[in-house]
């Protein structure tokens, strides 16, 4: 049976096959999460990420959420990073990718055509 935790107010939602935890008062302090774990959450900049993973280790004494076992991150843009582990610090929402870690991106055209085009009117330029 599928575990699902969801944070409204830091826009959090962890999915699993089981979770374990403690929580004082209202608050979860800790958990263990295992069995495709998915992980839901607007970044920094305001773009939903999803991070998957085999196992994900939370604790709000560190501030951290570990992700690891196949562990992928992927941005709403198409940004992706894969690695062994990665760790969500849960107050900046930056990812920290470690160990055999893989970036993927798209590169957006429209910037691609202004790179050219200013390269090409600097070549111009120095004629």
């Amino acid at each position: 049976m599928s575990k699902d935790m969801r944070n409204r107010v830091k826009k959090v939602g962890i999915k699993a096959e089981s979770v374990e935890g403690k929580i004082k008062g209202e608050n979860v302090t800790e958990f263990i999460a295992t069995g495709n774990v998915v992980i839901d959450y607007l970044d920094k900049d305001g773009l939903k990420t999803t991070i998957t993973g085999a196992k994900a280790v939370y604790s709000k004494d560190r501030g951290t959420v570990v992700i690891s076992g196949g562990a992928k991150a992927v941005r709403g843009d198409g940004k992706t990073v894969t690695s062994d582990t990665v760790v969500l610090h849960e107050d900046s929402k930056i990812i920290e990718a470690i160990g055999n870690s893989k970036i993927t991106f798209v590169i957006d055209d429209k910037n691609t055509k202004k790179d050219a085009a200013k390269k090409e009117k600097d070549k111009k330029a120095g004629e």
